[in-house]
């Protein structure tokens, strides 16, 4: 065979021999949706250091709104510790899913918060997607985080309706 040849298939053959992706598994959605779980309680109680500790890998990324991303558990356990108190918290998923080591979860949340000076709760809603990483112990932790607001900003007034 000619060298030529040779040259062009060796690098396929590393290619050929690469496992496939480990599968992403309901036992995996079950141990996200376990840890959504537990994220929404804790942030409920304040619980933030261990939220940040058991929900976030070493570096991870929260991009919060109107703020630059926080990178790493201390930048974000202090972006979560700037909330007002929080009444209630709950995270729905609407879609989990993954592939080796790697998953997402596209969802929405709700969230009543206690404000100073603010008589009456304040309520929020809006959407989130996380990307999750496998660690070497096969927990899932959050890698990527982002949420915003589905409802008009304080002070702001809806946009009217196109006419037609």
């Amino acid at each position: 065979m000619p060298l030529r040849r040779i040259a062009l298939l060796l690098p396929l053959s590393f290619v050929a021999c690469q496992a496939a992706p480990r599968p992403f598994t309901d036992g995996d959605r079950t141990s996200i949706l376990a840890l959504e779980d537990s994220y929404a309680q804790r942030a409920a109680n304040g619980s933030y250091k261990t939220l940040v500790d058991l929900y976030y890998e070493e570096n991870a990324m929260l991009m919060a709104p109107n703020q630059a991303p926080a990178v790493g558990r201390a930048a974000i356990e202090d972006v979560l510790r700037a909330f007002p108190p929080i009444a209630a918290f709950s995270l729905k998923s609407n879609d989990i899913d993954g592939v080796g080591d790697l998953a997402f979860s596209c969802g929405t949340y709700t969230l009543t918060m206690n404000i100073p000076g603010v008589p009456n709760p304040v309520k929020d809603e809006g959407n989130s997607l996380v990307v999750y990483r496998r660690q070497r112990d096969g927990a899932w932790r959050a890698w990527r985080d982002i949420f915003n607001s589905t409802l008009p900003a304080p002070g702001s007034t809806p946009e009217a309706e196109p006419k037609k």
